[in-house]
């Protein structure tokens, strides 16, 4: 098994504003970006206008060989700062794949939202606080897709009153911070550690047996 760390990429904050609800912002198509600042927004801001903020990650896996198998993942940040409140619409956070991991950073991404890639993590409210985020079969299967391709990975990080409650509107000016790629500390940069493999197989009394859910044939035929 060999393990990769890969900090360089794409990051930053990706928002959408409401005049009217949070559900509205959620539900937008994103009108506001800032590659200086990691933020994950839960947000009423003078009584009347709705920030829904998320952060964008984009990792460059280009470089792990395209015969590889995740086996495992995390995606690890660290939390720079907090504001407001402390409830679990505000700090538990998860990680949702973006359905675009080429195009140049902008607004836009922030409605690019596929599948979560594992559990919420409480991100809490401690500065300087790491974070780390397993991806479960669903983030697997994801990643193994876009090595397979030779494709970067692309992530976006949400709150809970974004991806499970839009309807129940914030009440304050609620947020967190995380360090970017930009990080001048290397060590507190925004880290995808994944572990992989060559998949392997092999015969025994006429039955061959895979040892991953991916078969890659480069040339000619398999017999049995």
């Amino acid at each position: 098994m060999a393990t990769t760390n890969i900090q360089s990429g794409i990051d930053g904050l990706v928002r959408q504003d409401s005049n009217t609800s949070y559900a509205q912002a959620v539900g937008g198509s994103g009108n506001f970006s800032s590659t200086t600042t990691n933020n994950v927004a839960n947000v009423l801001i003078a009584g009347t206008t709705f920030f829904c903020g998320r952060t964008y990650y984009r990792f460059d896996t280009t470089g792990i060989a395209t015969d590889q198998v995740a086996t495992a993942a995390f995606l690890i940040v660290q939390l720079e700062s907090a504001q407001g409140g402390t409830t679990d619409n505000t700090e538990k956070h998860k990680i949702f794949n973006s359905t675009d991991h080429s195009s140049t950073f902008g607004s836009a991404l922030f409605d690019t939202i596929g599948n979560a890639m594992g559990n919420a993590v409480d991100v809490g409210n401690t500065a300087n606080e790491f974070l780390s985020f397993e991806f479960d079969s669903t983030g697997l299967a994801y990643i193994n897709t876009q090595i397979a391709a030779g494709n970067q990975c692309a992530f976006l990080q949400r709150c809970q009153n974004d991806y499970q409650n839009p309807n129940t509107d914030p009440s304050a000016v609620s947020f967190r911070v995380f360090t970017d790629f930009e990080d001048a500390t290397s060590g507190d940069r925004p880290l995808l550690r994944i572990v992989h493999d060559t998949p392997s197989a092999n015969t025994d009394k006429g039955m061959l047996t895979i040892h991953s859910n991916t078969i890659i044939v480069s040339s000619g035929l398999i017999k049995f």
